[in-house]
């Protein structure tokens, strides 16, 4: 990432805020499907990810902080939801607790980060930009159409930051 090239560097400030309000789009559709403390540990996640891809750091010193961000949300989160209870020193005790307790929400964690990397990865061009939100609009549009949940607010989310990455990716 060149942070000497300012015109770069606020390009994907923006495009990580734009991806970020689609990607609570759709947190925001399984929030009624996914236990609470499932969907704040995506949504932090999300949002920590993001802040700390836009760090001007060296990419294996992004991923390492990520993961061990990944890891600090989950723990955070099932302590203040009950569901971990840390015991014993951190290490042996807590590490062996954590490989046990944080399955599957550290699954969903890893996983929203993997989207998160390869959505930013693909939306280097205008076109790539286009077709992402045009499927992904698609996608609302079929779950609203086939589903009992209502999704125009996350559809006129999408459709605003479709204009608005569309208007980005032609001026980079």
């Amino acid at each position: 990432m060149k942070h000497s090239n300012g015109s770069v560097y606020w390009y994907r400030i923006l495009m990580m805020i734009w991806v970020v309000i689609l990607g609570m789009q759709w947190v925001s559709f399984t929030d009624p499907i996914w236990f609470q403390e499932t969907t704040d540990i995506v949504t932090w996640t999300l949002i920590i990810v993001a802040a700390i891809d836009l760090l001007p750091l060296a990419s294996l010193i992004r991923h390492i902080g990520k993961l061990i961000s990944i890891v600090i949300i989950c723990r955070v989160m099932l302590i203040k939801y009950g569901i971990y209870m840390p015991y014993g020193r951190l290490f042996p005790d807590q590490i062996i607790q954590m490989l046990t307790e944080f399955v599957p929400y550290i699954w969903f964690a890893l996983i929203t980060w993997l989207v998160m990397e390869l959505i930013l990865r693909m939306l280097r061009t205008r076109r790539h930009v286009l077709l992402f939100l045009a499927a992904d609009l698609i996608a609302f549009a079929i779950l609203d159409s086939f589903t009992p949940y209502h999704l125009w607010k996350n559809v006129a989310w999408t459709v605003f930051a479709r204009s608005r990455l569309a208007c980005l990716s032609s001026s980079a």
